[in-house]
């Protein structure tokens, strides 16, 4: 795919300039080390293997950055930093440090646990050695930033494990993945395609912090780009690509957790390394929980497209078990057969797992619907009492139809359709005939705050950014 293609995080249609200027809340001017070691005075060289060099340096104390210069580290055994207060590796101001791992690598790179803050910033990962897919694990008590890193070339794998699994265990802690980019995924090996399950990133239920995703490019893994549906803690994603993974771009369901202002995007004909036979059934978002019962959540001003994909599900997928959430601003451009904008089950049990708690209601304000798609309802919603589609704008041609929503309902919104208008709905006001072309060319940033960042909140996230400074105890 071309650069333009892969970095076009800011022009998408939905993305407003609040969305534009959030940013989370910690950067490395926030991590404050005892000692900052010049990789070069300890020894450690590019071109040699120095997995051991680089932990000795981490064992003269619990506060530490490792600070490396320009080239290229073998990584042949994992580099595991442990039980220490503060641990840094960095690349020097303008450097490029890359890690590279040999052929068949597919255990843990890096491995950082039991420490209070970390932070890993402009390292690279060379993967391109064959049947090589390298970990990074960072659990946290307090707080991690990883910054500017980027995985190269495809990660080939049978292994089932994440290949970035986080973890902040302190409920006011704070993680941050900004600049990441893995856009090149990972391999649909077809002769191993039902082995082959490897999310780029996993937040499991240890996770108590608060974990953020900024300008993040996760694309075309053999799993789900961001895996959260087992957590009980919020996960922020700011902007950002997730396109072409499998099975779900972003998979999270749960109060404060929000996608604003990212692009979402099923759409094979971007793929990079193959057009995959073997995608499983695929969504863009997957509003989905496991067993810690959660509900609640916002998609806002995001872009969700689905394009021509195998096996395509939806823009945005509720399963039974998911909670209520709310879509405001978005745009879904949809071109596949009979593939909804909006799909969500009625609550329901689902892999042993128990129905999300109240509320259930979806609310789709404010957002546009559209697309080639000649078949199948652009939103179902079904037994969600409480529901509701306003202000929205819904365009479809041929036998598709616009809204089938049982127990809710449909308010001050726009259709541009052949068919019918609202299949099925509770109560139905103030809708019309028109068209869905201009419909954000009035929007304009409103100036307002994100809900969870207003001043004077002792839970906000300037409240928590001063008392992680606190316990860093900068000057």
């Amino acid at each position: 795919m071309s650069e333009d293609e892969s970095s076009a995080v800011t022009t998408h249609p939905a993305l407003t300039e609040r969305a534009r200027d959030r940013t989370a809340p910690l950067t490395r001017a926030d991590f404050a080390f005892e000692n900052r070691i010049d990789g070069t005075d300890a020894g450690i060289e590019p071109g040699t293997s120095c997995s051991e060099a680089i932990e000795a340096v981490f064992e003269r104390g619990e506060s530490i950055a490792l600070i490396l210069d320009t080239g290229t580290y073998r990584i042949e055994t994992p580099i595991v930093l442990e039980e220490a207060r503060s641990v840094g590796l960095l690349a020097k101001p303008g450097a490029e440090v890359r890690f590279e791992v040999p052929k068949g690598y597919d255990r843990a790179l890096l491995s950082i646990r039991a420490v209070e803050h970390a932070l890993l910033a402009g390292i690279d990962i060379d993967q391109r050695a064959a049947d090589a897919h390298p970990k990074i694990g960072i659990s946290v008590e307090q707080s991690f930033l990883v910054e500017d890193l980027e995985r190269r070339d495809v990660g080939d794998s049978a292994d089932s494990g994440s290949r970035m699994p986080l973890c902040v265990e302190r409920e006011n802690g704070i993680g941050v993945l900004r600049g990441v980019r893995a856009a090149e995924g990972s391999a649909f090996p077809a002769d191993r395609a039902a082995e082959s399950r490897r999310p780029a990133t996993w937040i499991g239920p240890e996770s108590r912090g608060t974990i953020y995703f900024e300008d993040c490019h996760l694309e075309e893994h053999n799993a789900h780009a961001i895996y959260a549906a087992a957590t009980p803690s919020p996960i922020k994603v700011l902007r950002g690509v997730y396109r072409n993974n499998d099975n779900s771009q972003i998979r999270f369901c749960g109060p404060e957790c929000e996608v604003d202002g990212a692009l979402i995007e099923l759409d094979t004909e971007k793929c990079s390394h193959a057009d995959h036979e073997d995608y499983r059934q695929t969504r863009g978002l997957f509003n989905e929980q496991k067993k810690v019962p959660r509900t609640g959540g916002c998609v806002r001003d995001t872009t969700i497209r689905v394009a021509a994909h195998r096996n395509p599900v939806g823009g945005y997928v509720a399963y039974g078990t998911g909670g209520g959430m709310t879509i405001e601003g978005c745009e879904f451009e949809i071109d596949c057969e009979g593939c909804p904008a909006i799909t969500v089950d009625a609550p329901s049990e689902h892999w042993g797992h128990p129905p999300a708690p109240e509320p259930r209601a979806i609310e789709v304000l404010d957002s546009r619907v559209w697309g080639t798609a000649r078949s199948g309802t652009a939103i179902r919603i079904a037994g969600r009492p409480g529901s509701r589609v306003e202000r929205c704008c819904i365009a479809g041609q041929g036998d598709r139809c616009g809204i089938d929503l049982d127990a809710g309902a449909v308010r001050g919104t726009t259709f541009d359709l052949e068919a019918e208008e609202v299949v099925d709905a509770a109560e139905i006001d103030a809708i019309r005939r028109g068209s869905c072309t201009d419909f954000f060319e009035d929007r304009r940033s409103t100036g307002d705050q994100p809900p969870d960042s207003k001043e004077g909140d002792e839970g906000d996230e300037q409240g928590v950014l001063r008392a992680l400074i606190e316990r860093f105890d900068l000057d």
